[in-house]
């Protein structure tokens, strides 16, 4: 006779932390439990369920690290010095002795998406509002340099989708009178990403080197090509990349990039 799926109704929205984390732990050890007994429908349920309040946890815990930043002065000033919160995910591995994977639940650090957090806040974070209109730029400048996706002749020079809805004054300010291409050459890096990160948390922080430009640029070519695409210099992507350098910068850190295209 087929064993009785146990039902346990729960609101995982009304959960704290410490009791999202306590029923993980819980279902995991039961995933485990009916995995050994051959017990597979249960084990599937189980897993299922732990997968729910491992999304529960993620969307519980960017709640409250977003609300606490959005209470600040400065979010965008904040958010790059913490720079990431912990997660939870479901990890599987193979004890000794035994021949099926048992899983666990292990915490892990996630970064703070900054175009969310701009979202979440209602839009104007930053120490200039069209910071997040500039980074898209700045990618489309990656774009021109490597010469990748360009689709369109303007003005003489190639460009990309990802020019379009920028304003005057944002293409003036990172430009400086030139073009995209200059501006993420090995000498105008440099100077355009300090016109980023002075939009992004302002002017005194504006301390990048052609040695920092240069880090950011190897950073984003996407592993295994020659040349980046639009998909890889995401806006997304390339905020999380600037998010780490000005964090670098702030606490006067060595300069590291963990994110990384794969």
């Amino acid at each position: 006779m087929a064993k009785k799926k146990e039902v346990v109704n729960v609101n995982l929205e009304e959960m704290s932390l410490s009791e999202l984390l306590t029923r993980a732990n819980e279902l995991a050890q039961k995933s485990n439990e009916a995995f050994e007994n051959a017990e597979f429908q249960e084990a599937f349920d189980a897993s299922k369920d732990l997968q729910d309040v491992i999304d529960q946890y993620a969307a519980t815990k960017k709640d409250e690290v977003f609300t606490a930043l959005k209470n600040t002065t400065h979010p965008m000033l904040e958010a790059v010095k913490q720079l990431r919160y912990e997660v939870i995910v479901a990890k599987e591995s193979v004890p000794e002795g035994k021949h099926y994977k048992e899983k666990t639940v292990e915490t892990k650090e996630k970064s703070i998406d900054l175009v969310a957090l701009d979202k979440f806040c209602g839009g104007g974070i930053g120490a200039n509002p069209e910071w997040n209109t500039a980074v898209k730029f700045l990618a489309a400048c990656l774009v021109e340099r490597h010469g990748a996706d360009c689709e369109t002749e303007v003005t003489g020079i190639k460009t990309s989708k990802a020019f379009t809805g920028v304003s005057a004054e944002i293409k003036e300010k990172v430009l400086n009178g030139r073009t995209p291409k200059a501006a993420c050459s090995d000498k105008g890096l440099a100077e355009t990403l300090n016109h980023i990160i002075e939009l992004m948390i302002g002017e005194e922080y504006a301390k990048v080197t052609k040695g920092v430009a240069q880090f950011l640029l190897k950073g984003s070519i996407k592993k295994g090509r020659g040349v980046m695409t639009l998909q890889a210099v995401s806006n997304k992507i390339i905020t999380e990349m600037l998010a780490e350098i000005m964090h670098c910068i702030i606490l006067e850190k060595p300069l590291t990039i963990e994110h990384r295209i794969k």
